[in-house]
């Protein structure tokens, strides 16, 4: 005889069958003598309609307003629906006041235009009705306040409809997730294309892709997750002419960073050809989750040709159709008093605000003097469709006094560091520039005393901190493993050797490439050289012509007696060499010569690997990523800046003391106020 074992997450059909088979057995279930709830319902468009063909079939429920503008929806719902007088009153947006004040009306549905939900919401709450309302709830999160302060003043329930937290499939997701069946999550990536493509009509009022589609998997993902995004990014693209005519987007993918480490990704799209694709994917460290590809039916046709299904759900609302039923049984319930309801204002809020993050998470502006280097980015990042502003040089004020910008990102030849820092931190822009701040001493103090008076974020770009080797290194030295540190030793060599266009503009090898190991040396040992000696030498005749060096030797002594090596050179034939050895009383770390992969052929001849990395971009490739995502941080609260002022200041000083000893063939002794280095 076979058993029948019953998973709490399995046939949810069954289970919602057997609940009400149980409930009729026992006294006191939900809407047990209890009156119908009173409905008003505002729009009869899309999702109008839908809500109110599962009120309709609810014995919970009884519709006694409609209020829509159409005169021929008016006759479409009154005659499918046979909603008649004096049952259902049918009223125009003009005459919806009425509704207000009728005590007869228990619950408002707000299916309108997103312009026209916060009125309507904060007008039903003050006249004590319970509100069920299509997000938005308002056009800003100022409005959004609003509503969800009405409700709490009034005492009324407020729900937001976020549906796909009451379709089946996506709770048995959050259920088994919650169960610890896969363990820590790492990874969860969603998936929501339309289809039909929504018309132009509906996309004038949708309040935009961030807002309209965004928010469902932004919802959905915090909720699943029980915690908010810390950083979110965003990219979008616009393929349709009637959309960018909007000012819109209709293609988007989205990441987010969570406070547990947990990573999302969000990718939409205005239409899909193949079907409504809604899909869920959640990776943890014991396994994935899925959900998605739901279809009509589940016939498959297997034949000489293979093997097809029908095609998936075409529209949301049948895809959806369980979520809508779901969310309304809820809505009814939070209204008889038998449940809580599930939406709280915060997420409400909280989602309207990663939505407009997400939005706003795109460059705004870039500047560049040549055409050429403008239309290749604008090709290959297609950043002219998303709404940036490429400018000229002599229009850079516009970016100073543009409240949208949060941050400035400075990376133009040394001359004109100075002062973009400067503007940019006296607008009240977080800053980010490449080293060095200035072309001298005094003008690097300037920029940082800015950032102090002004109070805004100023990071200079020393990417070797962030390399996740180098990073390594420090954490093993700061351990103790190697014991007392008496040599450090790094090399810089650089591949290909730079255009001598840039080197005229580069600051000089000491400020452009032997501050990044001055850094370095100095945040593994934690204090700044007392002494420093410098040997130059020049074997490119074009750099000698600009009064450079392009082969350099440094020593430095420090406080604790560390000594420290630096050898630069401009150009290695062999590749982008970058080496470091630290050597201790317990032993010696050493990292470089890293390659693009660790292929060896070991033959007669003996044992080839690959060459080393060939530039500084694949080298340092994840210390950049890894930097930009550091100074995000910074400018949004989460983080201190990695890179203090006094450390900038003295990397600039020790420089300056090392090229003063190259030229004039000195030692050269350095006196600091404290050698406890700020930011190191």
């Amino acid at each position: 005889m076979g058993t029948c074992v019953e998973a709490s997450y399995g046939d949810h059909h069954y289970l919602k069958y057997k609940a009400e088979m149980e409930g009729m057995q026992t006294k006191g279930q939900v809407g047990d003598n209890l009156p119908a709830v009173t409905f008003a319902i505002f729009g009869l468009g899309r999702i109008g309609t839908i809500h109110l063909d599962n009120l309709s079939r609810n014995p919970r429920a009884k519709i006694i307003f409609c209020v829509e503008e159409s005169d021929e929806r008016i006759n479409y719902v009154r005659n499918k629906w046979k909603l008649m007088e004096p049952e259902t009153t049918f009223l125009k947006p003009s005459e919806q006041e009425q509704i207000f004040d009728d005590e007869r009306v228990d619950a408002v549905l707000v299916c309108t235009p997103t312009f026209t939900h916060e009125e309507i919401v904060l007008k039903s709450l003050r006249k004590g009705k319970a509100v069920f309302c299509e997000k938005p709830l308002a056009l800003d999160d100022e409005g959004i306040e609003r509503c969800l302060d009405a409700a709490k003043k009034y005492n009324k329930p407020l729900l937001c409809a976020f549906n796909r937290r009451f379709d089946p499939g996506l709770k048995t997701v959050k259920y088994r997730l919650d169960s610890g069946e896969i363990g820590k999550v790492q990874i969860v990536k969603t998936c929501s294309r339309d289809s039909p493509k929504p018309s132009f009509e509906y996309l004038k009022i949708s309040g935009g892709i961030y807002h309209d589609c965004a928010v469902h998997d932004i919802d959905y993902i915090c909720w699943i997750l029980g915690e908010y995004p810390v950083s979110v990014s965003s990219f979008a693209h616009t393929h349709f002419e009637d959309i960018k005519q909007l000012d819109d987007m209709d293609t988007v993918c989205i990441i987010m960073k969570f406070p547990s480490g947990i990573l999302a990704t969000i990718d939409l799209s205005r239409c899909a050809v193949y079907g409504y694709d809604q899909r869920v994917e959640v990776f943890g460290e014991g396994g994935m989750l899925t959900c998605g590809e739901q279809r009509p039916v589940g016939v498959r046709a297997h034949n000489a040709k293979g093997t097809t299904a029908v095609p998936i759900f075409f529209s949301f609302a049948s895809r959806y159709q369980e979520s809508y039923e779901n969310e309304i049984e809820h809505f009814l319930n939070i209204c008889q008093g038998s449940e809580e309801c599930s939406v709280d204002g915060n997420c409400i809020l909280a989602v309207s605000k990663i939505a407009a993050a997400c939005e706003e998470a795109r460059i705004l502006y870039c500047v560049e003097e040549s055409e050429e280097a403008t239309n290749f980015v604008k090709n290959k990042w297609r950043l002219g469709e998303t709404g940036t502003s490429f400018i000229k040089s002599s229009e850079k004020d516009k970016v100073f006094q543009d409240e949208r910008v949060d941050a400035v990102l400075v990376c133009t030849p040394t001359f004109a560091h100075e002062e973009l820092v400067m503007k940019s931190l006296e607008s009240g822009k977080a800053v980010f520039c490449e080293k060095p701040l200035a072309l001298s001493y005094e003008g690097i103090e300037k920029c940082v005393n800015a950032a102090e008076k002004y109070q805004r974020p100023l990071m200079c770009a020393f990417n070797r901190r962030f390399d996740p080797g180098l990073r390594s290194l420090k954490e093993i030295v700061d351990s103790g493993e190697i014991g007392k540190l008496q040599v450090v030793k790094t090399c810089s060599r650089d591949h290909p050797k730079p255009p001598v266009e840039y080197l005229k503009i580069s600051g000089g090898i000491f400020h452009d490439c032997a501050v990044h190991d001055i850094d370095y040396v100095c945040w593994i040992l934690g204090e700044y050289p007392v002494s420093v000696s410098s040997f130059a030498q020049n074997n490119f005749d074009d750099i000698k012509a600009i009064g450079d060096f392009d082969t350099v030797s440094i020593m430095m002594k420090f406080p604790s007696g560390a000594l420290a090596v630096i050898d630069l050179c401009r150009h290695a034939v062999y590749g982008y060499d970058q080496r470091v050895e630290v050597f201790g009383s317990n032993g010696m770390l050493t990292n470089g010569e890293q390659r693009p992969t660790e292929v060896k052929a070991h033959t007669a001849k003996g044992t080839t690997s690959v060459p080393i990395f060939g530039a500084f971009p694949a080298r340092y490739r994840e210390s950049y990523q890894n930097e930009m995502e550091h100074f995000i941080n910074v400018v949004q609260g989460i983080e201190k800046c990695a890179i203090a002022g006094s450390s900038i200041l003295a990397v600039s000083k020790i420089a300056s003391a090392l090229e003063e000893s190259a030229r004039q063939g000195k030692t050269v002794t350095l006196n600091w106020e404290t050698n406890v280095p700020n930011g190191l």
